[in-house]
């Protein structure tokens, strides 16, 4: 009985079959990196339409993204922000956010936190929301507007003494932020009835962003609400510099008049 020899497979076939398997693989690849490109594309029109506020328009856009490459985190983050305002369809939104933000473009990052941590905080599930925002300035985000929210979180537990710390950490990872600084200086008026550390506060924004009209005449108040006319009397005259309108300015002159005599009324 003869035995059969196993039939050697010629070079030049295993060549070409390498070659077909090369081929394969790049074709896949170059698909793969269409969808990548093409569902990009869909997503930004969406996030587009979305800041314009027409929304039926953007879902579409996001939908089609999605069933380009149903991991597109720029559509997911999209489609989130959208599902996350309805309350049927909340839970659907804050999974959707959440499984965009490993791959989330930098420049969306922080507005993907902050819309997830408002959706937690929108059913009263404050403590979720704060555990979002803090692992936020943990892995490195110090954007304002998390320390902000944060702040208001904690308001919202009744813990103000921790609103306020927060403000000041977010001043020191921001001291150039002068909405943090406003920020605080609400809060000590509302929650520590402490005008001097308001004043304090807003004469520190007002360095940062001296345009600031509502910032001066803010200040002007306070001033004169603690019995420093003279100090009023100066901001002022900040404001009415700064004042574009002649009936404005006309009024602010009245103002200045009713300070330096003690007559002015103050509605806030």
């Amino acid at each position: 009985m003869k035995i059969k020899k196993n039939k050697q497979i010629p070079v030049k076939f295993i060549a070409i079959h390498k070659n077909n398997k090369n081929l394969l693989f790049t074709i896949l690849l170059s698909a793969a990196l269409f969808n990548c490109q093409n569902a990009n594309k869909l997503a930004k029109l969406g996030l587009k339409n979305l800041e314009q506020g027409k929304k039926i328009t953007a879902l579409k856009y996001f939908e089609e993204a999605l069933d380009s490459n149903k991991k597109n985190p720029l559509a997911l983050y999209g489609k989130g922000k959208i599902m996350i305002e309805s309350s049927l369809t909340l839970n659907l939104g804050q999974k959707l956010i959440e499984s965009s933000l490993p791959k989330l473009d930098k420049e969306y990052v922080t507005d993907a936190i902050l819309s997830l941590g408002k959706s937690y905080a929108s059913t009263n599930l404050y403590n979720k929301a704060m555990q979002i925002l803090e692992k936020a300035i943990s892995e490195g985000n110090h954007a304002p507007e998390i320390y902000m929210d944060l702040s208001f979180y904690y308001i919202q537990t009744l813990e103000k003494n921790q609103a306020r710390n927060i403000l000041l950490k977010g001043i020191q990872a921001n001291p150039k932020s002068d909405r943090l600084y406003i920020t605080l200086s609400s809060m000590d008026l509302k929650y520590f009835n402490d005008h001097y550390s308001a004043i304090s506060s807003l004469e520190k924004a007002y360095q940062i962003d001296k345009t600031n009209q509502d910032t001066v005449k803010s200040i002007a108040v306070l001033y004169y609400k603690v019995g420093n006319a003279a100090k009023a009397v100066e901001y002022l005259k900040i404001l009415k510099d700064l004042q574009i309108d002649n009936n404005e300015k006309l009024n602010t002159e009245k103002i200045i008049l009713q300070a330096q005599s003690g007559q002015w009324k103050i509605n806030q």
